[in-house]
């Protein structure tokens, strides 16, 4: 356990940095699960562009 008030601020910055980046992770995959599921599945050239162009944000 942190003893100094900087490591223990360290450590809320780090939870809070850790719970976006989770959220952020979890978004581009799904992202890119919907993509490859619509590429598979799909021939319409104009719904894979705009997929795409939400993918590769």
């Amino acid at each position: 356990m942190a003893h100094s008030l900087s490591a223990k601020k360290r450590i809320r910055q780090n939870i809070k940095q850790r719970q976006r980046n989770r959220a952020h992770k979890s978004a581009v995959r799904t992202q890119i699960k919907k993509f490859i599921q619509l590429a598979k599945r799909s021939s319409d050239v104009e719904a894979l562009e705009k997929e795409y162009c939400l993918t590769q944000k």
